[in-house]
């Protein structure tokens, strides 16, 4: 799909400077907001909670030991 979005300068002054904080073009930084704003809401207070427990910071390693660990708690 393709959408035009008309706004005002500053707006896209801002939206811009945004992008160039991220390395990323205007495109796709507005790309990257719509879409988390378009998660399901399950999905985004999965996120919330994960990020007050900490979580959102493991590494791939330690994402494995979590899962590991709470299938073993799954399976007692």
């Amino acid at each position: 799909m393709t959408l035009t979005i008309k706004l005002p300068d500053e707006q896209t002054a801002a939206l811009a400077a945004k992008a160039r904080a991220q390395g990323l073009s205007a495109e796709e930084y507005a790309q990257r907001v719509l879409e988390h704003e378009l998660v399901p809401e399950w999905l985004q207070k999965s996120r919330e909670n994960s990020k007050q427990a900490g979580l959102d910071r493991l590494s791939v390693d330690e994402i494995d030991a979590e899962i590991a660990a709470a299938r073993v708690n799954l399976k007692t």
